[in-house]
């Protein structure tokens, strides 16, 4: 896991959005994470992460997990807390992150 490359790549592309058009103020932040492994707990995972107060739905038949923040303020740095917390989060069950996406609150 890189979270170091994670990262960069976040904020690359959160800049290049918030140079394409105007970032709302609030949003909710919108994580996905796959279940690729099969000996990954995706169950156990949307259950941790509901636990820690994210809404969490299931994608693409089971095989991906969406989990959703509150709406708050949107920065790179509450956005990149959020992921590097989910991402930990996710290694403990074997589920692999895939992006994000956030809409205005």
């Amino acid at each position: 896991m890189d979270l170091k490359g994670q990262k960069r790549e976040t904020e690359e592309i959160f800049r290049e959005i918030a140079a394409m058009q105007a970032l709302p103020e609030t949003a909710s932040v919108n994580f996905q994470f796959l279940v690729e492994d099969e000996d990954a707990d995706g169950a156990a995972f949307a259950a941790a992460a509901a636990a820690l107060g994210y809404a969490v739905e299931w994608l693409e038949d089971e095989e991906e997990v969406a989990v959703t923040t509150a709406t708050e303020p949107l920065s790179v740095e509450g956005l990149w807390a959020h992921e590097e917390r989910l991402t930990l989060l996710a290694a403990e069950f074997g589920l692999e992150p895939d992006g994000w996406g956030f809409f205005a609150g």
